[in-house]
């Protein structure tokens, strides 16, 4: 059973923009090249999940054309989480967790929005929004990548919203919930903070020191203390967001 559960989430992790590849044709962006196959064009759609770990399908399905072949093949398994007995929050939130090491130490750019981790440049917004993309929420990107940081907490975590002045106020909320992943808008700033293990990490593309993405501990980010305003927002408290998630329906954003 266990088995069967990593299977599902790693899965679900790569499950990523079929409608997009239909929707945003405008994007220029060359196959990636692979230096070792990960399966064939003709099985993929009977791949079995055995196959595929988490870590190498991310970082090397982005030609698009493979992207939408693989994630047909994931249906029945979406289907087999909307009947089971395994929690949506619990595999949004492993599949998401699972998601980040693959963009660790992409460069941050204010103007960056790769879509392959490790190539390019991704802007803290872009990032959100990517990540939200490529762990199988149908939305699009750009769109939510160009929202104030607040409006994207908002847009993803609904209107259930909190606001904080002080950092450690904020990292306490965190510490006494239960564990979650939260979308945080700064002055000037967004990210995610998790907690795990008691202990709250903010993931995001930093724009101070070495300007990659990092995940680091919440209190020793110094973007995370260099602001004044947190707008915190839990995303598995949103049942209106794990639906999309599950039943593969369109998030609408509205545009400022």
């Amino acid at each position: 059973m266990r088995n069967t559960i990593f299977i599902l989430f790693g899965l679900l992790a790569v499950q990523s923009c079929s409608g997009e590849i239909q929707a945003y044709k405008t994007e220029a962006e060359p196959a990636l090249k692979l230096d070792t196959p990960v399966a064939s064009i003709d099985t993929i759609n009977s791949v079995q999940p055995a196959v595929w770990s988490f870590s190498d399908p991310y970082e090397k399905l982005s030609d698009r054309e493979v992207l939408k072949l693989y994630n047909d093949s994931l249906k029945p398994f979406a289907q087999q989480l909307r009947t089971s007995t395994i929690s949506s929050d619990s595999a949004f939130y492993e599949a998401l967790k699972q998601l980040w090491p693959a963009w660790y130490g992409t460069t941050w750019d204010f103007n960056g929005y790769t879509h392959k981790p490790r190539e390019g440049n991704i802007a803290c917004g872009y990032f959100v929004s990517t990540s939200l993309r490529d762990v199988g929420l149908k939305l699009n990107r750009y769109d939510l990548a160009k929202l104030y940081s607040h409006a994207i907490c908002t847009t993803i975590c609904g209107t259930q919203v909190k606001e904080f002045s002080l950092l450690e106020d904020v990292i306490s909320h965190i510490q006494n919930r239960p564990k979650d992943i939260y979308i945080v808008g700064l002055d000037s700033h967004v990210g995610f903070l998790i907690k795990e293990n008691n202990e709250v990490f903010f993931v995001h593309s930093n724009y101070l020191g070495e300007s990659v993405v990092t995940k680091e501990l919440a209190e020793n980010s110094e973007a995370l203390e260099g602001s004044n305003m947190y707008v915190l927002g839990s995303i598995l408290s949103n049942n209106d967001i794990l639906n999309h998630w599950q039943q593969g329906t369109t998030i609408q954003i509205q545009k400022e």
